[in-house]
């Protein structure tokens, strides 16, 4: 399934780099962007999405994510320390 999922977000991807300004004219520009960015930025905050979805992709097919969610955030929910109200 991972690589399913992979895949799927490698084809997203690819298809809004690909047709950038299409997406653009669809969704119109982004006003975070723009002030982020400068006028007329929005294809580049695009293009950073896109990119982070790519190797987030790569990321998520090749088992890396799985990897580094176990040795980072595994490690906090395997503590033995009780945390929250009442805790002793």
């Amino acid at each position: 399934m991972n690589i399913f999922y992979g895949l799927l977000g490698i084809a997203a991807s690819y298809l809004v780099l690909r047709y950038r300004k299409h997406v653009i004219g669809f969704t119109g520009q982004w006003s975070w962007a723009e002030k982020i960015f400068g006028p007329g930025h929005t294809d580049l905050a695009l293009f950073l999405v896109a990119v982070f979805v790519f190797f987030f992709s790569v990321a998520v097919m090749t088992g890396f994510m799985d990897t580094f969610l176990d040795t980072s955030v595994g490690e906090m929910s395997q503590s033995k320390q009780p945390t929250g109200f009442g805790a002793r």
